[in-house]
């Protein structure tokens, strides 16, 4: 009787029970700083490990994300939650210019506060409620008009 390899097509995870033993080939070879020294490098092996170390770059923004990236963190929408109960009526406060308006919504997003409204109600609640979640803001004089 002869024997045939027929191809399989299995779907889903497959489970594998085996033992792994890790084996050396070969002999180490040199570290990178070995190298570095074999190069021509004098300090020791921490300096030159502190010489690898480039300057802290700039925190990213949300405001750098890309169309597509932005596309990918939006999730699923969730369940509608329960109304809350109906604050009190605050002080008439001073009439705020788009050009703020604006501002503010572009110091949320520079603190990577995803910002889902366009009017100014909606931008400043996004506001209150990351200072009121404890987001500490990166200070814009230009936001407070004189």
């Amino acid at each position: 009787m002869q024997k045939k390899a027929l191809p399989v097509r299995i779907e889903g995870p497959i489970k594998v029970d085996a033992q792994v033993k890790a084996i050396m080939v070969g002999d180490n070879g040199k570290s990178a700083y070995e190298i570095a020294v074999a190069h021509g490098y004098k300090g020791t092996e921490s300096e030159w490990l502190e010489s690898l170390r480039g300057p802290k770059g700039e925190s990213f923004k949300y405001t750098d994300f890309t169309e597509e990236q932005l596309a990918t963190l939006k999730g699923e929408r969730g369940e509608k939650g329960e109304t809350g109960e109906r604050g009190r009526k605050g002080p008439q406060g001073d009439n705020v210019n788009l050009e703020t308006v604006a501002k503010i919504k572009n110091l949320l997003l520079d603190n990577n506060v995803f910002v889902k409204s366009d009017s100014l109600e909606g931008i400043l609640l996004e506001f209150i409620t990351a200072q009121a979640n404890g987001l500490n803001f990166v200070k814009d004089d230009d936001v407070y008009e004189p």
